[in-house]
């Protein structure tokens, strides 16, 4: 096993640069089919958005024109005095329609599905129907059904008011659940928010899409109906006011209790805002699971999906070739620092590259309203790092003579060792490399060793740390081994080659001793001239 150690040791020396250059080679090309694959450098990690969203520092301050109007607790407990428990007749919601619509507001979310009659109340019925009809501010929701119901649906998408057919596609039936009233129908948008159960909401579609058709949806019609200029697009990425409020809400018994003069309190004027009629109450609401909690009421995802797309505030994603270049950058410095054996702490150099990019993740999100997901920069890097160093780690424990390599070297046919001690100071480091390339071409990997900072520090042997010294393995003769090395390093600033005769007859670690007590003897000479 130790045999096997050193040898793989000896390979990792041997080839390290060669191994060096093909690992970057290897992981830029990775990172650039990743990136065609769309696999890591995709849609931000899930994780890492969140977390970014949840924790920054900052956000953009919720406008002050949009408005809730809120069914909540207070709401239930207050109206079902005189209306009994939910639902509500609908002539309570064309009171409130009405009402605000007369107040020239720049757009109305209704987010409440009525797919159904009133049995009980058909003049309820007749009176929202009438109400709806005369809204021009007001988006009502229709709801996308599983695309397994197409087929037992008699509704084609041709037949429902604000759909488009795409390149011209041929009409199909579709599953939905539209507003029943056709006072609602002329102005209606798409309401899902999310593609499945337990899905965490992190986007929101303007424009809902699919193979044949598309639809604006809630946020969409109704930024439409407020600006018929502005542009709408295909998705945004929300940006959540965490850090600085919540949107202004009103309870909805608050301002029904106004309209039948029970409540002079109300003070509030509809005028120019972007109002949500929406349900937050438990029982009739469902709340979602967001990049800022896992419980969020719709409404706050409608105001948040409105303020962006209204305000141009929503989360731009930046190319993810700024991630490819910046994740093959971090390689290449890696790589290059390792295959020069740079003076510099490579460690040091890329913990600071991770932690840079960390940061800079981090304060991208905070200080704008961009993101840039640089986890691949830190994934990619890591392993790259780990294995190089792996290597770097296995090619120096042979070169400066670790146990296994040691004991190799002296088990093996050598016959002689020679102690070639020089001061540090006389060389740059490059040349020892290329002193060390040389002895390893000559003799082997597995014969030469590089001996340097050999005494404690805070002694006063620490002194001799100014010296290093090869030692080097062979089996030629004696006198035959000193002129090869001589002839070998070629330099005059090499003075002792003393050579000594491997002593097979004592056990592997007195050797050792014996090896270092020379090794220690050829210094002090040196040290003395």
């Amino acid at each position: 096993m130790k045999f096997l150690l050193s040898k793989i040791s000896d390979k990792a020396l041997t080839f390290s640069k060669k191994i060096y250059f093909a690992l970057a080679f290897l992981f830029i090309f990775g990172i650039l089919a990743d990136y065609f694959l769309n696999f890591l450098f995709g849609a931000p990690k899930k994780r890492t958005y969140d977390l970014a969203m949840k924790h920054r520092l900052t956000s953009p301050e919720p406008s002050n024109d949009i408005v809730i109007l809120d069914i909540d607790e207070r709401s239930l407990s207050i109206m079902a005095k005189d209306f009994g428990r939910w639902p509500w007749p609908r002539e309570v919601f064309a009171e409130v329609l009405g009402s605000i619509e007369s107040e020239s507001p720049k757009s109305i979310i209704f987010n409440i599905l009525i797919t159904d009659p009133d049995l009980k109340n058909i003049n309820g019925d007749k009176i929202l129907d009438e109400i709806t009809s005369y809204t021009e501010k007001t988006v009502y929701p229709i709801t996308r059904l599983s695309a397994e119901n197409d087929s037992e649906s008699q509704l084609y998408v041709s037949k429902i008011p604000g759909t488009t057919l795409i390149n011209n596609s041929e009409d199909k039936t579709v599953a939905v659940l539209l507003p029943f009233l056709p006072g609602m129908q002329k102005n209606m948008g798409i309401s899902n928010l999310s593609s499945g159960k337990g899905s965490v909401i992190r986007s929101y579609p303007l424009r809902y899409s699919e193979k044949d058709w598309s639809m604006k949806s809630l946020v969409g019609k109704a930024v439409e109906l407020s600006n018929t200029e502005k542009e709408i697009k295909e998705k945004i990425f929300l940006n959540w006011r965490n850090k600085k409020g919540d949107y202004s809400r009103l309870s909805f018994s608050d301002y029904f209790l106004y309209l039948q003069g029970m409540n002079d309190d109300f003070k509030f004027s509809f005028e120019n805002k972007h109002i949500i009629i929406g349900a937050s109450a438990p029982g009739i609401s469902s709340p979602k699971g967001t990049s800022i909690s896992s419980y969020t009421d719709d409404n706050l995802i409608l105001a948040t999906a409105l303020d962006d797309a209204l305000n141009n505030t929503d989360i731009k994603l930046l190319p993810n070739i700024l991630s490819i270049l910046i994740t093959i950058l971090v390689i290449s410095i890696t790589g290059y620092l390792f295959i020069i054996e740079s003076n510099i702490n490579v460690d040091k150099v890329f913990v600071f590259m991770k932690i840079f990019a960390a940061i800079a993740m981090y304060a991208v999100i905070n200080l704008s309203n961009y993101f840039i997901d640089l986890t691949p920069v830190i994934a990619f890097g890591v392993v790259f790092y780990a294995i190089v160093k792996v290597i770097s780690v296995l090619g120096r424990s042979s070169l400066y003579g670790a146990t296994n390599n040691f004991s190799t070297a002296i088990n093996s046919s050598n016959t002689n060792y020679s102690v070639i001690p020089f001061l540090n100071t006389n060389f740059e480091k490059k040349e020892i490399i290329d002193f060390v390339s040389k002895l390893q071409r000559r003799y082997s990997v597995s014969n030469v060793f590089l001996c340097k900072e050999q005494f404690q520090l805070a002694k006063i042997s620490e002194n001799l740390n100014e010296y290093s010294s090869f030692i080097v393995f062979s089996d030629s003769d004696k006198e035959l081994f000193i002129d090869d090395l001589k002839n070998t390093l070629d330099d005059k600033r090499f003075v002792n080659f003393e050579t000594f005769k491997i002593n097979k007859s004592l056990i592997i670690d007195k050797t050792k001793i014996e090896i270092a007590q020379n090794n220690l003897t050829e210094i002090i000479k040196l040290f003395k001239q």
